[in-house]
């Protein structure tokens, strides 16, 4: 298993004079046809955010399927959540259990996250090229599974900080997990151009984005709002 396989397998022609010989020796390597591996089963699983970066002589020597996850709905971000939060200091509500905590939790994020009457005016807003029409993205336009795994972690860390400063709601609670979700997406937001936007936003194949422009955010958060009202 190898993750992030651009940085090994990048075309030929936008790589230097060493990472091209490595490249090469790693054509060789896979090459079912040599000879120490000629009677040998392997099998790979490379990960990438960036496949149109990959040679494409490296993708036909590793073989079977190339599968795009894409950006995820509804219910696989419920489903991911929850396996990612399961086990880990849930906050409960009075009497609740660590399973009925969880199944909260995942199901509360989930639906805020996902609400169609919510409060996420937007956070991208593209121009197609050739079209006057601006495409608005929200936050659940930018969720993948490695952002799920990467929001759990920091707010695990978060509630273990708050824990350690003697903070009253020890465990992950629905605040800490949204705000770690805001600025994952933050972060992700201002990562995104119009050179770009393909590989963190889901648009019409074959399209060419003219610009983009990041929608200004509320000072006070959404989910602030709410349990203060």
């Amino acid at each position: 298993r190898c993750e992030e396989i651009d940085a090994l397998a990048r075309a030929r022609n936008n790589t230097d004079d060493v990472m091209g010989r490595i490249q090469t020796t790693s054509l060789e390597r896979l090459d079912h046809l040599s000879g120490e591996m000629g009677d040998t089963l392997c099998v790979f699983l490379f990960t990438t955010n960036v496949s149109e970066l990959c040679d494409q002589a490296f993708i036909r020597r590793a073989g079977g399927e190339v599968i795009d996850f894409g950006r995820i709905g509804r219910g696989q971000f419920q489903s991911i959540l929850a396996k990612k939060i399961r086990g880990l200091p849930i906050h409960p509500a009075l009497g609740e259990a660590q399973e009925a905590a969880e199944r909260r939790l995942a199901r509360d994020v989930t639906n805020w996250m996902f609400s169609p009457n919510g409060h996420d005016a937007g956070q991208i807003e593209v121009t197609l090229a050739g079209s006057a029409n601006k495409i608005t993205k929200h936050r659940r336009d930018m969720l993948t599974g490695s952002v799920v795994d990467l929001t759990v972690q920091q707010a695990a860390k978060t509630a273990k900080q708050v824990e350690k400063q003697g903070g009253q709601t020890p465990g992950l609670t629905t605040e800490v997990l949204l705000d770690a979700f805001d600025k994952q997406i933050q972060g992700i937001c201002q990562h995104i151009t119009e050179f770009n936007a393909h590989t963190y936003l889901t648009l019409p194949e074959g399209s060419r984005v003219a610009s983009v422009r990041r929608i200004e955010q509320p000072t006070v958060r959404p989910f602030d709002m709410e349990r203060a009202s």
